[in-house]
């Protein structure tokens, strides 16, 4: 019997433990139930920002001050970066 519609089925002969019918509403109940039993057994699972250790909360200030500091190595880089786009364009189309 299905313990979500009670309808009798046969199950699969793969799964003999199976105790839902493999109709799609029964099978999206059954997922359900199951997310909601995982969650219940791992509650802090999702919860991994509020988790944030005091060496991470140090280290993104650091990083955040130092990105602040150095604005210009920024520009610098992303400027770099597109002259030498430009070049690599320029000989893959003369060739």
């Amino acid at each position: 019997m299905c313990t979500v519609c009670g309808q009798p089925f046969y199950p699969n002969k793969y799964h003999p433990n199976q105790e839902v019918c493999s109709a799609a509403q029964c099978q999206k109940e059954r997922q359900l139930q199951n997310q909601k039993t995982w969650r219940n057994h791992n509650p802090q699972y999702f919860r991994y920002k509020d988790r944030q250790t005091e060496w991470e909360k140090k280290r993104a200030n650091y990083l955040a001050n130092w990105r602040q500091k150095h604005r210009d190595y920024f520009k610098q880089y992303r400027l770099k970066r597109k002259q030498k786009a430009d070049l690599d364009l320029g000989k893959s189309s003369e060739g």
